[in-house]
């Protein structure tokens, strides 16, 4: 039964993914969006999995780049359609290695607190890796995610880390 819900999300994940690169490709030029003083915003939907439960991911995030390929985030997501209720705040920090042509190449941290409704809070940190596409000032990426509860002894992961695939697109302003 799982496996069948990880496949059909693969592959909604999948159409997102090719209809946002059609999308991005006629985004117009406008500058490097990379470099000193941009900022970024991203909006986040998808499905996720948690508590033996499937749930509706809404989200997003404000960010900028104080020095070239150097973003700082602050995301925000909300769990919702099943219990319990998950809210996440998440500020990060991540570097792109914009002087690559075509793909390009990224790594960040980041440190997530997590609000279960009826549960304990959890922290945690993690690392992210992956590549996106650029297309105007629009980015385009797929990686994976570590993370790592910190919380241990009040942790919602059963091994207390998890490794997971990450699709996103981001716009910059």
């Amino acid at each position: 039964m799982r496996n069948r819900k990880q496949a059909r999300v693969t592959r909604v994940l999948a159409i997102m993914l090719l209809g946002t690169l059609v999308n991005a490709a006629n985004a117009q030029t406008a500058g490097a969006l990379f470099t000193r003083g941009q900022r970024v915003a991203t909006l986040r939907s998808g499905v996720g999995y948690a508590f033996d439960n499937t749930y509706l991911i809404v989200g997003g995030g404000l960010g900028f780049y104080p020095l070239d390929g150097l973003n700082v985030m602050l995301d925000f997501e909300y769990w919702g359609g099943a219990s319990p209720t998950i809210y996440r705040i998440t500020p990060q920090l991540n570097y792109i290695f914009q002087k690559v042509q075509t793909v390009k190449p990224y790594v960040g941290t980041y440190y997530r607190y997590s609000s279960y409704e009826g549960l304990d809070d959890v922290n945690s940190v993690g690392l992210r890796a992956g590549a996106g596409v650029v297309r105007g000032r629009t980015l385009v990426g797929l990686g994976v995610v570590y993370d790592v509860a910190l919380d241990a002894e009040t942790s919602q992961h059963e091994d207390h880390s998890t490794v997971y695939p990450e699709v996103f697109v981001s716009i910059g302003f």
